[in-house]
């Protein structure tokens, strides 16, 4: 008998985990997409941070803000576009869509996972192609976000001033690392899962 312990799940903490995964996917999705779209629905000004990371990557000179921009600059660059182009907005919400993605892709593996674990399968072929789909689409998402965050940089910035010099190129390297980091840990998870599932399988053939 499977010895307990107070980490021990039962029916009701598996649920719990569930509506937590599912509340932090329907978070996600409200406060970095649909918020965004409501804002540019309503009329509202479109606000952006540029993380310039230090002063010699873009500095105050090399921009002059257009006719009713604000652009405050607390070590990042806080950008507010009072009557943003269609364009700037949509490009401005692809790191959202982006990140959304990813969370609910990880979301929906995660309750098969615990579907597998609850009914006492951990240790299958599903579940290694569940933590494989997980790691893929948090390596993947993390290369996705790094493009498409720099790119909306760039974008909000032309909308917001007029550049001196050669555009200029801010990317993030936070969220992309820990997401990379992630799934690479994840991607081993696989790799021990796979092997405890030969393992089960060798013992099945004993019996």
């Amino acid at each position: 008998m499977r010895q307990r312990s107070r980490l021990t799940f039962d029916r009701w903490d598996f649920l719990a985990t569930r509506v937590a995964l599912t509340m932090i996917a329907v978070a996600t999705t409200v406060f970095t997409v649909v918020l965004p779209v409501v804002q540019w629905l309503r009329g509202q000004p479109l606000s952006w941070r540029v993380e310039t990371h230090r002063e010699t990557t873009l500095s105050p000179t090399d921009v002059t803000p257009r006719d009713g921009v604000e652009l405050v600059w607390p070590g990042s660059l806080d950008v507010s576009i009072p009557e943003a182009s269609a364009w700037a907005w949509s490009v401005s919400l692809l790191p959202g869509l982006a990140i959304t993605a990813i969370i609910v892709t990880v979301v929906a593996a995660l309750w098969r996972l615990l579907g597998q674990i609850q009914a006492g399968r951990p240790f299958g072929a599903s579940s290694v192609a569940l933590l494989r789909t997980i790691g893929a689409a948090l390596m993947t998402g993390a290369l996705l976000l790094f493009g498409l965050t720099g790119f909306a940089n760039g974008v909000v910035l032309e909308a917001a001033a007029e550049l001196s010099g050669p555009p200029i190129l801010t990317f993030e390297f936070g969220l992309p690392a820990l997401l990379l980091t992630g799934g690479l840990v994840v991607a081993a998870m696989a790799e021990a899962f796979a092997y405890g599932t030969e393992l089960a399988d060798d013992v099945e053939g004993l019996v």
